[in-house]
């Protein structure tokens, strides 16, 4: 679809050229060096003869007609001028181009890189070669340019009709099957996201009397309040409130909180001490899974960091049990409505 965008500048510049060189050659005649307008033309003798005696000059309709048509021509001309220098501009900095020195064969050398790339296309579909999925392009966690940085990128200033379509045109371009052969040109025009939690300093270690490091961190579930502490160097021991893991009765709370263990690769390595209170089994299982996940920080690096993050383990679930509405049966049903 770019490539049909490019052809379509192309085949805009070469028009205007032509309609500029049809204009001149019908506005320059060979025994004429001055264009016959409304605006440039050269009077006559007759007509300076006649102002010259203070005379009213009278034109035919003819005249008239050919005037106004000739106005309108050069304003045509002129904007249509104006529109192809624009649109000069924006192909040479789609090209990586210097505008200022933007010439019709650079102009004739894409339409030459945009058939080949056609070809190139059909030969892809003629033969059923299809894309390899290993090489498809992942811009990862990154987002499109702002305006504001587009425009200084482009040197230009642009509408948001403008912008709009340009993120269209790459969202479109990022859909082709191979779009990773134009992947230093997309990443040009995107930006990285920073996370909060790349953001949020990590607290550092702390270690024990007999060199033992160890981290303490605190999480919420609905009213459960839990404080947990990591021991490295361990055996992985669980202790909940000076019990073992059987604490949790419920096979699913026992998961709940050895999960971000097993999603670190950290269970077995560390021994985990939690005080927990308040709530039931679910809530707690939740508040100690979140201060496990807390405290692993300190003892990973920042990639196993920005995944527990988008695995939702840094996140306080804010689910909480909604409260009964008076005049219903609950938070959400309602009596049984009978007419009589």
């Amino acid at each position: 679809m770019a490539c049909v965008r490019l052809q379509h500048l192309i085949s805009n510049s070469r028009r205007i050229s032509l309609y500029a060189y049809v204009a001149h050659s019908k506005s320059t005649p060979l025994n004429q060096s001055k264009c016959w307008s409304s605006t440039i033309a050269a009077t006559p003798p007759e007509t300076k003869e006649l102002r010259s005696s203070n005379e009213t000059v009278k034109l035919s309709k003819a005249m008239k007609a050919y005037q106004e048509r000739a106005q309108q021509h050069d304003a045509f001309m002129f904007e249509q001028t104006k529109e192809y220098e624009i649109g000069k501009r924006h192909l040479a900095n789609m090209m990586g181009e210097d505008p200022e020195t933007f010439t019709q064969d650079s102009v004739d050398d894409l339409s030459g890189i945009i058939r080949e790339l056609d070809n190139f296309s059909d030969r892809m579909v003629r033969y059923s070669v299809h894309q390899d999925k290993e090489r498809a392009l992942n811009v990862g966690a990154s987002t499109w340019v702002t305006k504001e940085e587009l425009e200084n990128i482009l040197l230009e200033k642009l509408k948001d009709k403008q912008y709009d379509f340009f993120i269209v045109s790459m969202n479109r371009l990022l859909d082709h099957p191979y779009s990773y052969r134009a992947k230093d040109f997309v990443m040009k025009f995107r930006k990285q996201i920073v996370s909060s939690a790349s953001l949020e300093e990590i607290p550092k270690l702390q270690y024990t009397a007999e060199g033992a490091p160890y981290m303490a961190a605190t999480g919420q579930r609905k009213s459960s309040l839990a404080t947990v502490t990591l021991y490295g160097r361990g055996t992985g021991n669980f202790t909940v409130n000076s019990e073992n893991i059987l604490y949790f009765a419920d096979i699913q709370d026992r998961e709940q909180v050895i999960f971000p263990l097993q999603f670190t690769g950290m269970l077995g390595k560390v021994d985990v001490v939690a005080d927990v209170e308040g709530g039931g089994t679910s809530g707690q299982a939740g508040a100690i899974r979140l201060a496990i996940s807390r405290a692993l920080r300190s003892f990973v690096d920042s990639d196993t960091v920005e995944k527990m993050r988008l695995a939702g383990l840094l996140t306080r679930d804010p689910r909480v049990r909604e409260r009964k509405k008076p005049g219903q049966k609950g938070a959400r049903a309602k009596y049984t409505w009978k007419k009589r």
